[in-house]
């Protein structure tokens, strides 16, 4: 039962959220964290103990459900939901930074998106987009432990197989409500930002055709967390 479904400002879980991530237990909440420098960061916030949880530990996870009650109860607490990338979901996760200017959508970056063709969100920041979709395991290398790297970010593309959480805001853009199989498009964008081509051309400014994402996307919402701005 989705009785978060019922609650204000949260009919958008069933609307747009693919049902394979609603039904599994990978969700935590966020918040944000002002740094020194730069923008401000975004710890997960585990339901359970309502404070900063770790992304490789299944423990500090919960429920859709369960995440949802634990925002209501504790509105302070939270900006909004996250989802956990795990070893044992299929589930890859593609995240595009700075691509949104002026609400138009950098026509390079709507490529990938059309081709990696599964659920697309925009980021709270307004400003990202974020693609939910299903791949295999990459080649990421190691981290400095050696143990397998889970993730590659190069400029302004990150792409993630496990141990990292992205925002859920339900600011759907592309394949609502539908997480699809995009092994081939993440094998070749893979292989783009491996060699460095994921970082955009930041000398170009204003004289490329863009998309135009001005207009009301299938399911924008207003914020990343509607309770927080009734």
């Amino acid at each position: 039962m989705e009785a978060f479904s019922e609650l204000p400002g949260f009919s958008w879980l069933t609307e747009t959220v693919p049902e394979e991530m609603r039904g599994r237990p990978q969700w935590v909440g966020w918040r944000y964290e002002r740094r020194k420098a730069g923008k401000p960061a975004k710890p997960l916030i585990s339901p359970y103990t309502i404070r900063k949880g770790s992304h490789s530990n299944p423990r500090d996870w919960a429920s859709l459900s369960h995440a949802v009650e634990a925002i209501f109860a504790h509105l302070d607490q939270f900006e909004g939901l996250g989802f956990v990338f795990s070893k044992d979901d299929p589930f890859t996760g593609v995240d595009f930074d700075n691509c949104i200017v002026a609400g138009e959508i950098m026509p390079e970056v709507w490529e990938m998106v059309l081709a990696l063709d599964s659920y697309t969100e925009i980021s709270p920041s307004g400003t990202g987009l974020k693609v939910f979709c299903k791949a295999p395991r990459m080649d990421y290398g190691k981290k400095a432990d050696g143990k397998d790297s889970q993730g590659i970010k190069v400029g302004d593309t990150e792409i993630y197989f496990a141990e990292r959480y992205f925002t859920v805001t339900g600011n759907c853009v592309h394949s609502p409500g539908v997480i699809n199989d995009s092994t081939e498009a993440v094998s070749v964008h893979f292989e783009k930002v491996m060699k460095g081509k994921g970082e955009k051309d930041k000398g170009k400014k204003g004289k490329e055709e863009r998309i135009n994402a001005g207009a009301t996307p299938p399911c924008l919402q207003s914020s990343a967390f509607p309770m927080r701005s009734s």
